[in-house]
């Protein structure tokens, strides 16, 4: 692993992803993503059976498909099963694939439930019996995860309140609650000594056998019995990795994973644990000797952009591993997002990819300086990147691309935040491709900001419902630095403070 020395911006934040399915992808390539199920249909009243833990199809004409029990789509929406086939009416699969944030293998629920938000409490950490840990008011809400409506998964980090390092915990979760702790970060890792034991999470990725909960490069911490339980363990063959910050953890599709952190990119023909022989197909400057050496001129000559704490929207990877992206900021350039095509699977992976920088037209003087908050895709052309700093007011910005990152346009930051002391910190959307949310802070009203589109990223709204009254009402006002869609309506959000919230009218 080659040895990088870097300067974290406090401004320039990150995060990434779209879920990968342990199942079978469901995809759309007209800027749609699905859900795979794997729940299957519910049982027939009357003669027509609803599937609650089958699939949502993409929007743009893609059909789902439940390994429980079928799918009827009409246009690309979630169907139901009416006597075990999958019939579409209105497109074909695609193979676009899930979005980030998106559900990829519990289902969807149909209609919304009762506007307003519930706030969850985090519990308190008594894996060691003789030191219990209080994490409500005090962990950093990381990530959030739900294969279905009651079956959840929630990461913490260690928050600036904590007075020791404990590191953060793996929660088990229920749609509104959580029931346990699966995994405490009090603790050292097989590589990685903290000044009195702590390991931090950024979130989770599903794999083939379960979830990987991202933390550090030379370490895994994962299920391998579909989140019933996690263990630690090397994370290599040989002393290769190290402790850089872990963004993504993708399967490949026939075998093999690709990782991504906030300096490299790399792969191993097998899953990560012990026996994984990671090659590092992507080391961008500071690194020396880069990857490749040496790296053209034309492609991005700079690392992704972390912010403490780590959010993981810097980076996307595709459920196919087939389109990746991460922003970055250039000198000559100023914000970028940095943009490669092409399977891994195409020349073998000893066939070192290229990023190239897309640049942001007409990007507000005062916001030139830094990296986008981060960048999100819902298929492998549609997608969007942010930025806000509440010591900018006013040139906050929102870019949409339908090109694969090729081009970028401006759309509207909604206008009753628009001027206002905002942050954006990462965003996430629906399996529809169109339903997203964009989470961060109002520092003019010192409560968390949570804005929405329905179509895609085209439009915005600041519409939140009582999210600030609750939020209150459950004990923080924190910045909010993560979310996650089971679908259009069902969401969940997080952050500072021990905030974790959620909604089933779609966050009103």
């Amino acid at each position: 692993m080659k040895m990088v020395d870097h300067l974290i911006p406090a401004i320039a934040i990150v995060g990434v992803l779209g879920a990968c399915s342990s199942n079978k992808d469901n995809t759309s390539d007209g800027g749609s993503s699905g859900a795979t199920g794997t729940g299957g249909a519910a049982a027939s009243t009357g003669g027509t059976a609803t599937s609650t833990g089958g699939t949502a199809a993409g929007t743009g004409g893609t059909s789902g498909s439940s390994t429980g029990g079928a799918s009827t789509s009409t246009g690309g929406t979630a169907g139901s099963s009416t006597g075990g086939t999958t019939a579409s009416t209105g497109g074909t699969p695609g193979d676009g694939g899930p979005g980030t944030g998106g559900a990829d293998g519990g289902g969807t629920v149909s209609g919304p439930g009762t506007p307003g938000w519930t706030a969850i409490t985090l519990l308190d950490d008594m894996t060691d019996p003789s030191n219990v840990l209080t994490r409500a008011g005090v962990d950093l809400v990381s990530g959030i995860y739900f294969a279905s409506l009651d079956d959840g998964w929630v990461t913490t980090r260690q928050g600036d309140n904590s007075d020791t390092a404990t590191g953060g915990a793996i929660f088990k979760a229920k749609a509104t609650s959580l029931t346990s702790i699966l995994f405490s970060g009090n603790r050292d890792g097989t590589c990685f000594i903290s000044a009195g034991g702590g390991i931090d999470f950024q979130g989770l990725d599903p794999s083939p056998t379960g979830l990987v909960a991202l933390a550090y490069g030379c370490d895994v911490i994962q299920s391998t019995d579909k989140g019933k339980t996690f263990a630690l363990e090397k994370n290599q063959a040989s002393d290769q990795r190290g402790i850089e910050t872990i963004l993504a953890m993708r399967p490949i599709p026939g075998g093999g994973t690709l990782l991504a952190s906030d300096n490299d990119f790399a792969t191993s023909p097998t899953p990560p644990g012990p026996s994984a022989d990671w090659t590092e197909i992507w080391v961008p400057p500071p690194a020396t000797p880069t990857t490749p050496d040496p790296l053209p001129d034309k492609d991005c000559q700079e690392t992704p952009l972390v912010s403490v704490p780590p959010v993981r929207t810097a980076v996307y990877v595709s459920p196919k591993a087939d389109f990746l992206a991460y922003v970055a900021h250039s000198d000559d350039l100023g914000p970028i997002v940095c943009v490669s095509k092409g399977s891994l699977l195409d020349g073998g992976i000893e066939n070192a990819r290229n990023f190239l920088p897309r640049t942001l037209p007409g990007i507000p003087d005062d916001a030139t300086f830094a990296a986008p908050n981060g960048v999100v895709f819902v298929s492998n052309t549609v997608g969007i990147t942010f930025w806000a700093n509440n010591l900018y007011p006013g040139e906050s910005y929102i870019y949409r691309t339908t090109n694969a990152g090729d081009t970028w346009k401006s759309v509207a930051v909604p206008a009753t935040v628009a001027k206002k002391a905002i942050e954006f910190q990462s965003a996430f959307f629906a399996p529809d491709g169109l339903h997203g949310w964009i989470v961060g802070y109002n520092y003019d009203s010192s409560a968390p900001l949570v804005i929405h589109t329905a179509d895609g990223g085209v439009t915005w709204d600041a519409n939140q419902g009582d999210l600030t009254a609750k939020a209150l009402a459950g004990g923080g006002l924190g910045k909010l630095y993560d979310g996650f869609a089971l679908d259009a309506n069902h969401i969940w959000v997080g952050g500072d403070s021990g905030i974790l919230m959620q909604n089933s009218a779609g966050g009103i």
